[in-house]
């Protein structure tokens, strides 16, 4: 084999392809590559999810494709939720029509690809129509790794969420040395199964948490972990004495500015050069921040599922119709930010 670069959920196309976000993304795809490089990589599987939506992508997603696969790495690429267009088939799929070539191998059903000595069974999205094949192929299959594109309970999905449902029983995979998987954004890790996670940060739910590729080494059976350092979230707290931080570091980022004091000219300009200088500016003022003190805004960050949670606990109602509430609202939520609510 010996070692084959793994990239997670690439989501091209995301927060309408903007130009910003894209130089962002390219920057943490950049990276990658040169560090598979430094390491002798040839090989890379994709774990799904290339494309952000399913149902049409823009010019402008197309040309950011194109730059990111016209590369020398021998590439495959199993098929993520987000690459099809109909829930129940992965044959319309996004990914066969604009990138195959030469040296991209797609993979739109469960097969076992043989890299040097060692086999890889690749399980690419599983719906209602292919859920009986796809089982029983991981049931018969002997190769020592899999890679999909997997639901599977007990993993966090996103920051907060944890997933109760899987496609399958997870005790079939207890015969890999390892499973890793594309779908959930959140890196995790749990017995031989792993959740790459998402390859950069794409909405708020990313803040703070750490993104990784990985090289699977077949020869030590390790998968190491390739830090993806840049990030694009940032949330400053500005108090009566806090020294304002170096400007600089916020450039073509998203920020959360919050503060704890009044305004002062020097705050102002502050604000207005880091409004000049980054992505977006939200500031949430010294009023908010006292009338949400009961939850902890500092340690919450305000995001919607806090806010959220906040809000369930002060409403009237049973804990088992809380339960069914929050499951709807999470479910929904989801849905919105992973773009498959209808």
């Amino acid at each position: 084999m010996s070692r084959i670069g793994i990239i997670g959920d690439l989501h091209l196309g995301i927060n309408e392809s903007k130009p910003l976000f894209n130089e962002y993304h390219m920057s943490c795809i950049d990276h990658i590559y040169d560090e598979f490089n430094k390491n002798g990589i040839k090989d890379i599987i994709y774990l799904g999810d290339v494309f952000d939506k399913r149902y049409s992508i823009s010019v402008k997603t197309l040309k950011q494709a194109n730059d990111i696969f016209d590369n020398e790495f021998n590439q495959t690429f199993l098929l993520g939720n987000h690459d099809i267009c109909y829930k129940n088939s992965n044959e319309l799929n996004s990914v066969e029509i604009l990138l195959g070539d030469k040296n991209k191998v797609i993979v739109n059903t469960p097969e076992e690809i043989e890299f040097g000595d060692k086999k890889i069974l690749i399980v690419p999205w599983i719906n209602k129509t292919n859920i009986e094949e796809s089982t029983n192929i991981i049931n018969d299959s002997e190769a020592e790794y899999m890679l999909g594109h997997l639901e599977m309970s007990g993993f966090e999905m996103i920051r907060g969420i944890i997933c109760r449902d899987s496609q399958f029983k997870l005790s079939i995979l207890n015969k890999f040395k390892h499973v890793i998987s594309g779908h959930f954004h959140c890196f995790s890790q749990q017995n031989n199964i792993t959740y790459l996670g998402s390859v950069c940060e794409m909405t708020w739910n990313d803040y703070n948490v750490d993104k990784y590729a990985g090289i699977l080494d077949s020869e030590t059976d390790e998968l190491q972990l390739l830090s993806i350092p840049r990030r694009l979230h940032e949330i400053i707290r500005i108090k009566k004495d806090t020294v304002l931080p170096d400007i600089e570091t916020y450039k073509d980022k998203i920020v959360k500015v919050y503060l704890y004091t009044k305004r002062t000219i020097t705050l102002e300009k502050f604000i207005t050069k880091l409004d000049d200088l980054s992505l977006s500016v939200i500031v949430i003022e010294e009023e908010i921040l006292n009338a949400t003190e009961d939850f902890d805004i500092e340690n919450h960050n305000m995001s919607i599922l806090d806010l959220w949670q906040a809000y369930l606990g002060e409403m009237s109602m049973t804990k088992k119709d809380a339960t069914i509430v929050n499951k709807i609202f999470n479910d929904v939520y989801l849905k919105v930010q992973t773009g498959d609510l209808d």
